[in-house]
């Protein structure tokens, strides 16, 4: 990437302090022309994050040993630390182009109470609420909204990050984030708030070895988003205040109707069977098909 006011390659991976990943990570970056790295659990030798590329500028904090980092390896990125938002568990930049965001990079520590934690995140938010945030992190937490099995503490997290509306990148995958001889997880994950959610793409687990037992992710960051933008085709509905008690009518009666269709069933019975299916289902995609075409079909009435 040239243009960072375009966009941002962007990867995060806890580095378990391990001298041998961080070289792994810098060919990556090297080989990838990433041009931010996320570092949770840095390689550091007397009290400093090393083996790192020193044509690369590196964010840490704190006096104690770093477990939280960020890497900037292209010097048209304008990056400033924020020294209020960031310690030795989380580094917080604003990056700045044509638009401003804020990007933290945290590690939590499982011996910790959540709670410690989540109150550096509503410092971030508050801080970044008009401009918004992206908050990478080795979370320590598992459950099934970011494709893993479900954790107490990780039930915790997911009811925080509802209550803050954030929304979370990591998709399904045939990889995992983390991996070692005693099972695997999904700890990693990327956060981000609705104000900066259309500028966040391509997220992925990355195939590449990272001599670790967590994995590469990797994803873009667009710093300004195209002026260019494309005409909505397609039909339009217009539905006013009057109307609005029919439209709900016809949305009810309409997914019924196709609810049944797609059962071949008939009676409520099989019907609740149904609906309780496709909720409790991982069908996400084609829900959001069917819904589309349901709000079409009540439009039409």
């Amino acid at each position: 990437m040239d243009d960072p006011k375009v966009e941002l390659k962007c990867a995060q991976i806890n580095l378990k302090h391990s001298r041998v990943a961080t070289a792994n990570l810098m060919k990556y970056t090297a080989d990838n022309k990433v041009n931010i790295i996320c570092i949770q659990e840095p390689y550091i030798k007397q009290g400093r994050a090393v083996g790192i590329d020193t044509q690369y500028k590196t964010f840490t904090a704190g006096e104690a040993r770093s477990r939280a980092a960020v890497i900037i390896t292209n010097s048209k990125v304008d990056a400033t630390l924020i020294t209020q938002l960031s310690d030795e568990e989380k580094i917080t930049l604003e990056i700045s182009g044509d638009t401003t965001i804020i990007l933290a990079s945290m590690y939590f520590d499982r011996q910790k109470s959540l709670e410690y934690d989540l109150t550096k995140v509503d410092a971030i938010l508050q801080h970044a609420k008009r401009v918004g945030a992206f908050i990478v992190m080795d979370s320590n937490s598992r459950s099934t909204s970011w494709h893993d099995t479900r954790s107490n503490r990780g039930k915790h997290l997911e009811e925080y990050i509802i209550s803050k509306q954030l929304h979370v990148m990591n998709e399904p995958s045939a990889n995992t984030n983390f991996e070692s001889r005693t099972g695997k997880s999904n700890t990693d994950l990327t956060l981000v708030t609705s104000n900066v959610l259309m500028r966040i793409s391509d997220w992925k687990i990355s195939d590449e070895e990272s001599n670790l037992d967590h994995s590469i992710i990797n994803y873009d960051i667009r710093t300004a988003m195209s002026h260019n933008i494309t005409k909505p085709t397609g039909q339009k509905f217009t539905v006013n205040a009057k109307s609005m008690q029919k439209y709900r009518g016809n949305i009810r009666r309409t997914v019924e109707k196709m609810t049944r269709e797609q059962s071949n069933k008939n009676s409520a019975d099989d019907l609740d069977e149904t609906l309780y299916k496709n909720i409790n289902g991982n069908h996400t995609a084609q829900q959001i098909e069917d819904f589309s075409e349901a709000i079409r079909r009540a439009c039409e009435q």
